[in-house]
């Protein structure tokens, strides 16, 4: 499922005026935890049960994504909607591409439904018969309930749809009612899936607001209403302060609830407010890659373990024909209590799969915490995690995707046994994520964390290129610059080791390192 508990999000200083002491992690205590709606998708052919009566419309082929804009009976539509939404979808589209390629995936990336020039993303606009009021108070269902009975099919398997509509109320003080957000896929093989956002996204995400670093505080935006905003009231205070933090955090939403259309799971690893992952809070500073020669001082990446599940992802490789719908064989060789091996809870798995399988991973309470590629028809696989609480029961899920991108989910409870030293909880940061052969980049894992030790302890070891060999002595030094010498793309990670030995790596973050004459102002940002 696409729906996912958000955690708090980290408060970033200024990394130039930080010491190593000040490297401890603090939490923001005014990021909800419940910034997406926490609501149950319904099965996917449930659909089928609200179509009109007649013959079904024609599948698209190549696993499309489909859009509806939803103008309920005393709405109209928003200035410029139609082709606002449809520069989105191009721009999602690109955006995949580029962060597919730049994690050696090549350049995969989704498709859509488009108007007959067959370049324009086609928008399909249904006039609902109800009030504003009526979606506004329940979304989920009610508004893709509402695009089935207009001929829609939504929820058709072999097609992701992506829903906006009409129904946010800006109030005398400022405050937006009726913010929801949401999507959802099962994410085996041709699975649907739907990503849903109410009006004040569209409102807030003009590409022409991005750049914006006007303070939006008792400015007047039409598309989201007739009256002043207010700072911390129109929107939460860790969404900035300009009307470019607006935009950009109302875009990511978007690309963020549709991520989970395409079944993607929430990612927080490396991940802090405005600056990480597109499933993570990340998601906010995607105008760091939509405006790359503005300097911005955030980064929305789509972190490693999306674009594994991605590579072989039907919607992501629609020009391929698919002849296997079985989802791989999995079965859980640990279980119970387990006692953890230098820090680490190992978790054991079997897998087979006639197609041959592609990934696996490892989620806690629904966010990813592992990755694996996998390349054989049968896997015998232990992960070892950091992410774990002694003495409770902890709910893991493996997920096992094969190369025709079926998944077989597991759930299992495992019980860490309490007493012994546990392995730090590895966190890189790297600033930029996107330089030439001049660029000096700065990478940071002062973020980490350790239950059973202070910071000041723990040692730090880089990978800076992918190749498994770490590159750095272990230092006491969690600041780290870095050139490099030949253009190319660079999968760095960092290893954390604690007094007593225990040591876990963090999930690599693609650094892209392009030639001088590619070269984009901004990029040196330190």
């Amino acid at each position: 499922m696409g729906f996912k508990v958000g955690i708090l999000a980290l408060v970033v200083a200024l990394f130039t005026t930080m010491s190593n002491a000040q490297y401890a992690v603090t939490l923001q205590p005014d990021v909800p935890q419940d910034w997406e709606a926490d609501v149950t998708p319904p099965p996917p052919d449930e659909w089928m049960n609200n179509m009109p009566r007649g013959p079904l419309p024609r599948a698209l082929p190549g696993h499309p994504l489909r859009v509806f804009y939803l103008v309920p009976s005393n709405r109209t539509a928003q200035p410029d909607a139609i082709p606002r939404i449809q520069s989105h979808i191009v721009t999602l589209k690109d955006y995949f591409r580029e962060q597919m390629e730049r994690n050696g995936f090549g350049p995969k990336t989704i498709s859509f439904e488009t108007e007959a020039d067959g370049v324009t993303p086609k928008i399909h606009v249904v006039n609902a018969p109800n009030l504003d009021s009526y979606y506004r108070a329940v979304p989920w269902p009610r508004v893709y309930e509402a695009a089935q009975a207009a001929g829609l099919p939504v929820w058709r398997p072999g097609e992701v749809w992506l829903g906006i509509y009409e129904a946010h109320l800006m109030n005398p003080d400022g405050s937006v009612s009726g913010n929801f957000n949401g999507g959802s896929n099962q994410g085996s093989g041709s699975s649907a899936g739907l990503g849903l956002t109410c009006s004040n996204s569209l409102a807030h995400s003009s590409l022409d607001y991005m750049t914006s670093d006007t303070a939006y505080n008792g400015k007047v935006l039409p598309e989201l209403g007739p009256y002043p905003m207010v700072y911390g009231v129109t929107a939460p205070t860790f969404e900035g302060t300009t009307i470019g933090n607006l935009a950009s955090v109302r875009l990511g939403v978007v690309f963020h609830e549709l991520a989970h259309g395409y079944a993607l799971e929430h990612d927080f690893r490396n991940d802090l407010n405005f600056y990480g992952n597109l499933l993570g809070n990340g998601f906010r500073g995607i105008r760091s890659w939509v405006e790359p020669q503005y300097r911005f001082d955030e980064e929305c990446r789509l972190g490693y373990a999306s674009a594994l599940v991605l590579s072989v992802n039907r919607y992501f490789n629609g020009d391929q024909t698919y002849t296997d719908n079985a989802a791989p064989l999995v079965n859980a060789q640990t279980l119970g209590s387990v006692v953890p091996v230098n820090g680490l809870l190992p978790f054991r798995f079997t897998a087979t799969d006639t197609s041959g399988m592609a990934a696996a991973t490892l989620l806690l309470n629904d966010n990813v915490i592992d990755e694996v590629a996998l390349s054989s028809t049968s896997v015998d696989h232990t992960f070892h995690t950091p992410y774990y609480e002694p003495g409770v029961t902890n709910q893991y899920k493996v997920c096992v995707f094969d190369v025709q991108g079926n998944k077989r989910t597991l759930s299992i409870g495992l019980t860490p046994v309490a007493g012994s030293n546990r392995a730090p909880r590895p966190f890189a940061w790297i600033k930029p994520e996107t330089g030439d052969i001049e660029t000096t980049f700065s990478m940071r894992s002062g973020f980490s964390q350790d239950p059973d030790h202070s910071i000041s302890q723990l040692t730090v070891e880089w990978d800076l290129n992918g190749d498994g060999t770490f590159d750095t002595a272990p230092a006491p030094t969690f600041d780290l610059q870095h050139q490099y010498d030949i253009p190319g793309t660079y999968m760095v990670r960092c290893r954390v080791t604690d007094p007593a030995g225990a040591a876990s790596v963090s999930t690599p973050i693609a650094v892209k390192v392009v030639g001088p004459d590619s070269r984009v102002e901004g990029w040196e940002l330190f």
